[in-house]
């Protein structure tokens, strides 16, 4: 990706799938020098790396999927089950 599309997503509020050599990470910091960034692992906050951008890919998380997409929609049809059936 470009400097400029990592930059987009890292002040956006969506949740992106960020991935470098086909492993999710998540951007730390993009650096000064506009080619390179620190990443660290997903699902581990202790090993961070740098990592030239051009080398990051980037798609949007279905909202469905996500953990938050998924609290969600269960809330929903809970609300609907409670209206639906007068359970107050």
């Amino acid at each position: 990706m470009d400097f400029n599309r990592a930059k987009e997503i890292v002040s956006s509020p969506k949740e992106y799938e960020v991935s470098y050599n086909g492993v999710s990470v998540w951007i730390d910091k993009l650096h000064d020098d506009g080619k390179t960034a620190t990443v660290h692992l997903r699902r581990s906050l202790e090993e961070r790396f740098e990592v030239d951008v051009s080398e990051l890919k980037a798609e949007i998380l279905n909202p469905l999927i996500s953990p938050t997409g998924f609290i969600l929609v269960v809330f929903y049809f809970y609300i609907i089950i409670r209206v639906q059936f007068n359970y107050a």
